[in-house]
């Protein structure tokens, strides 16, 4: 079963993201690519350190999955 607040908060959570997108001006967003120097570490980040740093603190703190 659906919660109501569930619903909500993920109503709030794509209006916020879409706002966020809609500021974006697409000539910016298209020099970025020019120099992907901070693109491709902010994927890093994302997709390496993050992740580890949260499995190394599940074991850390031995947290239930």
């Amino acid at each position: 079963m659906v919660k109501p607040l569930a619903v909500v908060t993920n109503v709030l959570l794509f209006m916020l993201f879409l706002g966020l997108a809609a500021t974006v001006d697409v000539r910016e967003f298209r020099g970025k690519f020019k120099a992907p120097r901070a693109i491709i570490a902010g994927m890093c980040c994302q997709f390496g350190i993050v992740p580890a740093l949260g499995y190394l603190s599940t074991q850390l703190f031995r947290l239930d999955a």
